[in-house]
């Protein structure tokens, strides 16, 4: 069973490595302002770094083993110089710790023992970490003033034209409370979590008893 799990998580990763080649195969790229070169060359991410014209607002980290970072002209001409610095180095965040990587395997895990919803709560709460240590990257950069400013005028475009891609910087669900909460200097409360880990272990634990059940049957 162990080789099953094994091979079908090797299995969902290529096949989300596919999915993110074909949407980097859409963008079409160009060579990125002089501020943005420029920047991207002062953290060592000039060669990550690819721009593309899309009128559309987002940045996103793509890739497996060398990821890369990719930003819209949308984006740089929504934000100022020291917002548009916060979110590159958000996403240089994202590129160098390989979190496309780390995610890919995270989401497969829980597809795999999906009976287990634990699991998946588990994996979600990983996600929202990933994005508050790429936040505090970039808070340490360029202070919490400027990432706050930058997510905040992402968050006022009208949503029908904002792209979300898969680590993308500007998510708009439940990743954004915890970011929020950090941004302000103020922690989502512990009762909290226990109330989203409720429901998930009594799920998880009663699909384990039932799989108990179920292996103790077929042996008889």
């Amino acid at each position: 069973m162990l080789l099953v799990a094994q091979g079908a998580i090797l299995f969902m990763v290529i096949l989300q490595r596919i999915r993110a080649a074909k949407l980097m195969g859409r963008l079409s790229f160009s060579v990125p302002p002089e501020s943005v070169s420029q920047f991207a060359k002062e953290h060592s991410m000039e060669h990550r770094l690819s721009y593309t014209q899309s009128k559309q607002i987002f940045s996103f980290t793509s890739g497996f083993f060398y990821p890369r970072i990719v930003i819209s002209q949308g984006m740089v001409e929504l934000l100022n110089e020291k917002q548009l610095h916060a979110v590159l180095l958000h996403e240089r965040m994202h590129a160098v710790g390989h979190h496309p990587l780390l995610l890919a395997l995270a989401r497969s895990f829980a597809k795999v023992f999906w009976f287990f919803p634990i699991v998946g709560e588990i994996v979600r709460q990983y996600q929202i970490q990933l994005e508050l240590d790429a936040d505090q990257f970039a808070i340490r950069h360029v202070g919490k003033e400027h990432l706050a400013a930058a997510l905040l005028a992402v968050m006022e475009v009208d949503l029908k034209h904002v792209h979300v891609h898969e680590v993308a910087w500007n998510s708009f669900d439940d990743f954004m409370r915890p970011r929020v909460y950090q941004l302000i200097g103020q922690e989502v409360k512990r009762d909290v979590k226990r109330k989203w880990m409720i429901r998930p272990m009594i799920q998880s634990g009663t699909s384990f008893l039932l799989f108990i059940l179920f292996l103790v049957a077929s042996c008889l």
